[in-house]
């Protein structure tokens, strides 16, 4: 048998009396129910642990030792159950460190952690970074004594006396509660659905009409319930409980009980008076009924009608009055819910009798009826028309006897109330025909009702079109903001020839027939050309520039139809915008111009003509230069690079080497000037970049010149003294294009390629190391890379000095393909 659906997202794990918990699903653990003992794979060698099933196949428990033992030490891994060979088919159960708050405290949870260790702790949030070395006070729980959760923290965790096991969290901003699901047994007990029994619980914060907080002081017993003390919840609360799985939210769920019929009758009384209360209006309803049989004479349509309205008012007066004398105490009898119900069915049913009654009996006792049947078209002028129309009649010897009947899909008969001359008119929607008279003998008649047609012009996108000219042999209309207009029937309500056109579309024709579906819709297409715009700084073509193009002022149509278009130009500074509707256009650069930009903006103008292509180059001059600061601090800087190499009775073709990144440094300022297009894409400022570059650039040479300087390297290079200088820099450069990109990124981000890097040029030391005499070249300015982003804040500078930091190491790597260079590090110091 295996394991099924063996875990749940957010499912409690803890650790308790030396065993690690994990509660299963409550339906997936394929008929194992408890006690049994299965076998655990937590890695990838294929060793395995015994682990039990407990609580009814709702528990896993696993010793903590012997978990401990065999499972490695990875930021997360995770376990696989086998029973009697099987293994699991389906889910697995990921563990790996967690954030947790345990007794209002935030700490680090992992299932390796034991309480006989020290760990290294290297946390750092907003507010700065946290280091300490602690031991465990529960096992797997490391508290962060000072620290609470805010945006971005992040926690490394090691062993202070070893490597086995090394973690980390990153950027967390939030914990997740886990979810449980309860029952309410009674008013201060809870059943757990999840299997959590044993799971120790201290407090618990509950939300009703207030938000109070209680110790609870317990565990869940092994039936899954918790004991609230003295408590009370319902199924709407809110609670929250503090346990030693962390924070976990409890949704409530009320017992199930049995509640008694609340609709049904409480006495026999009640049977008689909603019998009553039914039958009263019902007896006069009928009696509403026959007095119409009596007076009104055969029943028609009106005439029912009318019978209606009177029983409706009769009936009313009655329930009306029935319901008063029950707030008045003079009804003999006793005013409940199931009598005024039935008093309002029996008003209902007896409005309902009074037509029904005079339907029935009227034609028995007036005798037959007068009406005759009269059948009728209704028509468009081509066709009959779809759909319902209301056809009207009206005596011609008595306006006031008249009425309406309905016929659908433009045929049908409809009934006259009495012989004579009658006029006929239809009504469709909100068009009349013209009426038309019948007799008794002439009873058929068609009714045409004509329909103008509306057409909507569109263009391909399906917007309308508006001052569009429609012509027809009679007259010329234009389409109005909707994009529609409106066209007479011809004298034969036929079919007419229409020209379309529009300047800025190509014309079209169309034949519009008239009725009551001849709306049409006609598309249009657009005229276009092609834009081809260049944008240039300095004369250098510039890429990543927003141009915007928009209409002219004259071009009013174009503004109606659109704001404009924003395009980004290519790497080769042009941007081509193809289906360009034609007409007259400004073209602007989104370049940031003014009083403080380093920017001097520029704008063209175009004239889009029918497939054709229309250019405009936007220059833009970059009027930002080097201020005499600056300037001066880069001869300071160039001298301390410079300085390096003046050291008498030592060879100083390492440190020169070394302050070769300086001067690309200094290159990469000084070129800014002329580079202008490299700051399009970004928001960075010049002056910001250029000083962040010199103080870099400053800290890195006394970086440099402090690591030159120790007694090893000074030894090493008074020893070389008499070897000649092999004039050897650094081949790599200083990119002013790649620094912009990295500013847009994090400093997190740039501080963890630094990690990455310093650790591969450790690497590549550690195995040059066994083929020279001497390293500390190599080894000093390797740990100085690493020294110069550590001191450095969060921030764009921070930015800067990882790239340099970068260069630094790429420096140091570059040391030992030099063979005049790494021939130095093999010379005997004595």
């Amino acid at each position: 048998r295996a394991i099924r659906d063996v875990y749940k997202r957010q499912v409690p794990v803890w650790i308790a009396d030396g065993e690690v918990r994990i509660a299963l699903a409550d339906d997936g653990t394929g008929g194992l129910v408890g006690n049994e003992t299965v076998q655990i794979a937590a890695d990838e060698s294929g060793d395995t642990i015994d682990g039990t099933i407990r609580n009814g196949g709702t528990q896993l428990a696993i010793d903590h030792d012997e978990f401990v033992d065999h499972v490695s030490a990875t930021d997360e891994f995770t376990i696989d159950i086998y029973e009697n060979g099987g293994t699991v088919t389906e889910g697995h159960r990921s563990l790996g460190p967690e954030l947790r708050s345990v007794d209002d405290q935030l700490v680090v949870w992992h299932p390796l952690l034991e309480t006989d260790r020290e760990y290294d702790i290297d946390a750092e949030d907003a507010d700065g970074r946290y280091v300490a070395t602690d031991e465990p006070s529960e096992p797997g729980t490391l508290a962060l004594s000072t620290l609470s959760l805010g945006d971005d923290l992040s926690v490394e965790v090691s062993e202070t006396d070893g490597d086995e096991l090394q973690f980390e969290i990153d950027d967390a901003t939030a914990i997740d509660p886990i979810e449980l699901n309860a029952t309410i047994v009674d008013d201060s007990t809870l059943e757990f659905e999840q299997g959590v029994a044993g799971l120790d619980v201290s407090n618990a914060v509950l939300a009703s009409n207030d938000t109070r907080q209680f110790d609870v002081d317990g565990a869940i017993d092994e039936n899954g319930r918790l004991d609230l003390g003295n408590e009370t919840v319902t199924a709407d609360d809110d609670l929250l409980l503090a346990t030693s799985a962390g924070i976990a939210s409890v949704e409530l769920d009320k017992s199930e009980s049995e509640t008694e019929n609340e609709g049904t009758f409480s006495s026999v009384l009640d049977y008689i008076w909603y019998g009553i209360a039914i039958g009263l209006p019902l007896v006069f309803g009928v009696v509403v009924g026959i007095i119409g049989t009596r007076i009104g004479g055969y029943p028609t349509r009106k005439r029912l009608g009318v019978a209606t309205v009177l029983g409706f008012g009769v009936v009313l007066t009655i329930v009306i009055s029935v319901l008063w004398l029950q707030t008045t105490g003079f009804w003999p009898l006793e005013s409940t819910e199931p009598s005024t119900y039935g008093l309002i069915a029996g008003g209902v049913l007896g409005i309902a009798l009074v037509p029904t009654t005079y339907a029935v009996l009227g034609p028995r006792i007036a005798g037959s009826s007068p009406a005759f049947s009269a059948t009728v078209t209704v028509t468009d002028g081509n066709q009959p028309l779809q759909g319902q129309t209301t056809v009207y009649y009206r005596s011609a010897a008595n306006e006031d006897i008249n009425g309406a009947e309905t016929v659908t899909d433009g045929t049908g008969a409809i009934t006259i109330p009495e012989r004579g001359t009658w006029e006929l008119a239809a009504k469709h929607g909100s068009q009349t025909s013209n009426p038309v008279t019948i007799t008794g003998r002439r009873s058929s008649a068609t009714l045409t009702i004509p329909f103008s047609s509306t057409i909507t012009v569109t263009d391909q996108r399906g917007d309308p079109i508006p001052g569009a000219s429609i012509t027809t042999d009679d007259e010329t209309v234009e389409t109005d903001t909707a994009g529609t207009a409106t066209l007479s029937p011809s004298d034969d309500a036929s079919s007419i020839d229409v020209s379309v056109e529009h300047e800025k579309y190509r014309p079209e024709t169309m034949t519009v027939e008239f009725g009551k579906r001849s709306d049409k819709r006609l598309t249009l297409t657009a005229q276009t050309g092609r834009v081809k715009l260049i944008s240039q700084i300095d004369g250098v073509r510039t890429g990543a520039t927003r141009l915007q193009l928009t209409p002219a002022r004259t071009e009013q149509y174009l503004q109606q139809r659109s704001a404009g278009t924003t395009v980004t130009t290519g790497a080769d500074g042009v941007a081509t915008v193809d289906g360009v509707m034609i007409g007259n256009y400004r073209v602007e650069s989104s370049i940031s111009t003014g009083p403080t930009s380093p920017f001097d903006g520029a704008d063209s103008s175009l004239t889009v003509a029918t497939d054709g292509t229309a250019s405009a180059t936007l220059e833009t001059r970059f009027t930002w230069s080097l201020s005499r600061r600056q300037r001066e601090r880069i001869d300071e800087i160039r001298q301390d690079v410079r300085s390096l190499s003046s050291y008498s009775g030592r060879d100083t073709s390492i440190p020169k080497y070394y302050g070769s990144v300086i001067e690309s440094m200094l290159e990469t300022v000084e070129s800014m000037p002329n580079a202008g297009h490299h700051f399009v894409a970004f928001d960075d400022e010049p002056d910001v970049v250029a000083n962040a570059i010199l103080d870099s650039a400053s800290r890195t040479t006394e970086a440099i010149n402090e690591a030159m300087t120790t007694k090893r390297n000074a030894d090493l290079f008074a020893a070389c003294a008499d070897m000649p200088d092999p004039r050897i820099d650094w081949s790599g450069e200083h990119s002013l294009s790649e620094l912009l990109e990295r500013l847009e990124s994090d400093p997190g981000t740039q501080r963890k390629a630094v990690k990455e890097r310093y650790k591969e040029v450790g690497t590549r030391i550690e195995a040059q190391r066994r083929e020279v005499s001497e390293i500390a070249p190599a080894q000093e300015m390797h740990q100085c890379a690493w020294d110069l982003i550590g001191e450095t804040d969060r921030g764009g500078d921070a930015i800067v000095i990882g790239y340099t930091s970068l260069l630094l190491l790429d420096a140091v790597e570059q040391l030992f393909e030099h063979d005049a260079l790494t021939e130095r590090l093999s010379r005997t110091v004595f």
